[in-house]
């Protein structure tokens, strides 16, 4: 690393009306300090020529304070003070140059930018002193090249619209602090040597010193046209251990800047339509810091997840951030941060159906249960017949006695006769059910037969024969029904089925072989995700939740994806431990989330964690299918929605392939929210096309 002082030929303006209230001696006019014949006396400050040296006491300024250029110059702030404004003295119509030292115990407040520099000027913050610029510092010439900034104090700088600080090169020492904010952080542009930029440690923090950074474009980036395959280490140079392993030193994809980003980013430069300005786009930018090490202090929780935050100022990594963790629904402490919540009992509905006479219902098998009526049960309601002669509901199975038909007088002559009834034999037979809802039937009558296959099996074959040998007509209803009438003989009902194709495209006919039909919040034949929730069912890809429904309108989270895929892949054994912090041994996911991450199908979020509770996004679902998928190219090269803007950088490539292979599909509206949870039922649908490729 080159030494330099880091200074600076500077302009720098206040805005007073936000300076801090301090009880400070006042000076209401300009103050030149480079003409040495004319030197003002007052107090609170003084001026030594012989050093160069301007020491402040508890002073505030309201005017121009100029000081001599060509030479180093050293501001000591004993007390706090501020300046309205401080330049270099010029030459004609431009600065001096100048080297500027800031030193001392006192703050030093000074509320607009530092701009206007020649070649090499430098600026310093001196170990222990503190310079605190509501504004932006621009070093060096045109602003931002081969100028440079020491920062072995505590600089802080608000760039407000701005760029918090551009020079040729920045440089934190050991004892050093620096934090900026607004718009854009902090820019080098790189040294002058020989008339060409040298990028050689543009930006350096050496260990010990601390970098804070929370902008809304960029946190930090490296400015210039680079080479492919340029050696990013040599322009961003920190200490081991001092990068978080969720981020990476970046060179765009024009490799016009390097940058801060997240490991999964694609950092690219893109043009604004309205204004036609460039800007970065890219996780670059939010609350970032680096530092040695973490001071990880005590819980903190909200209703749903807790975390350890760090001490050290500005730094928004958190530690062992996830949810909440209880033994049962019923448990009110949790198990890490011992968070207590309130406890309401949760009804977990058994799978079986309960019924007497009249109704049917779910019994809540979780201890003290407050069920206090019927109307409260689990899909309580009455039983449900297709017809007069059901001998069971359609609903819950419960079975009922049907008494025969009556027989009635015949008309004609004949008189005194009765009417005859004949009896329906149903025959048994393998891998289905067929019932009849008449044991016995008079001539005419109409009998319903209700067809059940098995899982996995579908009707092959289904007569009705009468004692002549004759098969009669069947005419198919909805829900596995058929009907015939009753002929002046006895007939025999004979079924086959036959195995189901092995990607399921038979329909559901909603009979006693429906795999959804175990859960009563899963909608019937015909609602939207039905035949989605039977597929992931049938496949062993997903199942219910612990209270007996499977919840369609709930949100994947994270981990159920990982386990997903993992069932998928037939559950291969795994050793060693977890590469995430939150993702404990013995939890039901652990082993689903080890495999999935040394697959390549997920990586984590900052601070180590996976974040296994929170729901996964539509664009997270994307990619896991996609790289489970072996991340196959897409011929489309367009996302054609009027969001697409908000997807991730890194998911692009995955939703390109996933909309075109009708993996995942956009609203109404063309929107295709990237971002947006996913519900169980939306995700069971994205599974089956995604599974039927």
């Amino acid at each position: 690393m080159r030494r330099r002082l880091i200074s600076i030929a500077a302009a720098l303006t206040l805005c007073l009306s936000l300076c801090p209230v301090w009880a400070l001696s006042e000076v209401a006019g300009n103050l030149d300090f480079s003409d040495p014949a004319a030197i003002p006396a007052g107090d609170g400050y003084q001026w030594d020529e012989g050093s160069g040296t301007l020491t402040l006491q508890g002073v505030r300024i309201d005017g121009t304070v100029t000081l001599p250029g060509n030479r180093e110059v050293t501001v000591v702030t004993g007390e706090a003070s501020s300046i309205a404004v401080l330049e270099i003295a010029k030459n004609g119509l431009y600065l001096q140059s100048a080297d500027v030292v800031f030193d001392g115990p006192g703050e030093l407040t000074i509320l607009n930018r530092i701009s206007n520099g020649m070649n090499g000027d430098t600026l310093t913050v001196a170990q222990g002193a503190k310079v605190t610029v509501e504004g932006s510092i621009d070093i060096g010439q045109s602003g931002g090249v081969d100028g440079s900034v020491l920062v072995n104090g505590t600089l802080t700088v608000s760039g407000g619209a701005g760029t918090a600080i551009s020079a040729g090169e920045v440089v934190i020492g050991g004892s050093g602090t620096l934090r900026v904010s607004g718009e854009r952080g902090v820019t080098v542009n790189g040294m002058l040597l020989g008339g060409v930029s040298d990028f050689t440690g543009a930006f350096t923090i050496e260990r010990g010193g601390t970098f804070a950074a929370d902008c809304g474009e960029y946190n930090l980036l490296v400015s210039g046209t680079f080479p492919e395959g340029f050696p990013v280490n040599t322009a961003v140079c920190f200490p081991d251990g001092y990068l978080p392993s969720d981020y990476k030193v970046t060179l765009d994809t024009q490799r016009q800047a390097i940058t801060l980003a997240e490991k999964d980013a694609t950092v690219e430069w893109r043009r604004n339509p309205e204004d036609g300005n460039s800007y970065l786009a890219g996780a670059v930018s939010g609350p970032f810091s680096l530092h040695e090490t973490h001071s990880w202090g005590d819980w903190q929780r909200s209703e749903t997840h807790h975390w350890q935050e760090c001490g050290f100022g500005g730094c928004a990594q958190k530690n062992s951030y996830g949810a909440h963790r209880y033994d049962d629904d019923l448990d009110a402490v949790c198990n890490d941060c011992q968070y207590v919540r309130t406890v309401a009992h949760v009804h977990s509905w058994a799978p079986e159906w309960s019924y007497d006479s009249a109704c049917h219902w779910h019994e809540c098998t979780a201890p003290g249960c407050d069920i206090t009526g019927n109307g409260q049960k689990g899909s309580y309601g009455p039983h449900s017949y297709y017809s007069d002669g059901d001998t069971a509901c359609r609903v819950c199975g419960c079975p009922r006695t049907v008494a025969p038909p009556v027989p009635t007088p015949p008309s004609g002559p004949s008189g005194g006769s009765s009417v005859s009834v004949w009896y329906v034999t149903v025959e048994r037979a393998d891998h289905g059910k067929v019932t009849s809802n008449r044991a016995r039937a008079s001539s005419g009558s109409t009998v319903t037969l209700t067809v059940a296959p098995a899982a996995g099996y579908a009707l092959d074959a289904l007569t009705v024969t009468d004692s002549r040998g004759t098969e009669l007509e069947l005419t198919a209803k909805s829900d596995g029904r058929y009907t015939f009438n009753m002929p002046s003989r006895d007939v025999t009902v004979r079924a086959s089925f036959a195995p189901l194709p092995e990607d399921g495209e038979e329909p559901c006919g909603g009979g006693a072989d429906c795999p959804s039909r175990r859960f009563p919040d899963v909608g019937g034949v015909g609602t939207w995700y039905h035949e989605a929730v039977d597929f992931v069912l049938r496949n062993g890809l997903m199942d219910g939740s612990a209270s007996g429904n499977f919840v369609p309108d709930g949100l994947l989270t994270r981990a159920m994806l990982a386990q997903i895929l993992y069932n998928q892949a037939g559950r291969p054994p795994v050793t060693g431990d977890s590469p995430f912090s939150d993702v404990l041994p013995g939890r039901w996911y652990a082993d689903a989330v080890i495999w999935a991450s040394r697959n390549g199908l997920v990586e984590g979020f900052g601070g180590g964690r996976f974040a296994p509770d929170e729901p996964v996004t539509r664009e997270q679902l994307a990619v896991m299918l996609w790289r489970y998928a072996g991340s196959p190219a897409a011929a489309e090269k367009e996302l054609r929605f009027r969001d697409a803007n908000e997807a991730s950088g890194y998911a692009l490539d995955a939703l390109r392939w996933a909309v075109e292979n009708g993996v995942v599909n956009g609203y109404e509206d063309g929107r295709l929210e990237p971002g947006g949870p996913v519900t169980r039922a939306q995700a069971a649908q994205m599974l089956m096309n995604f599974f039927r490729l």
